[in-house]
């Protein structure tokens, strides 16, 4: 599901996707996947759009990509983030 909401870049679906992605690192911190959901979820704020709170968006999607490389530098998910 969190899949479907992000890849809408609706920022209301955005926030269920991150919550989504966030609720599965909590269940398995191992799920390199749900690491790269959340920097992908960061993304449109971080990288599109240019609002005030760019820099912590900025700083947690990089700060996702490096647990999920970090987790499974290898899957085609985590090399995309």
């Amino acid at each position: 599901m969190g899949v479907r909401e992000a890849m809408r870049f609706a920022s209301n679906r955005m926030s269920q996707a991150l919550q989504r992605f966030q609720q599965s690192a909590r269940l398995d911190p191992g799920f390199a996947r749900a690491f790269a959901g959340q920097s992908f979820c960061h993304y449109p704020g971080a990288f599109i759009n240019d609002g005030p709170d760019r820099r912590t968006l900025v700083e947690a999607a990089l700060r996702a990509a490096k647990d999920t490389m970090n987790l499974d530098g290898t899957n085609p998910a985590v090399l995309w983030a």
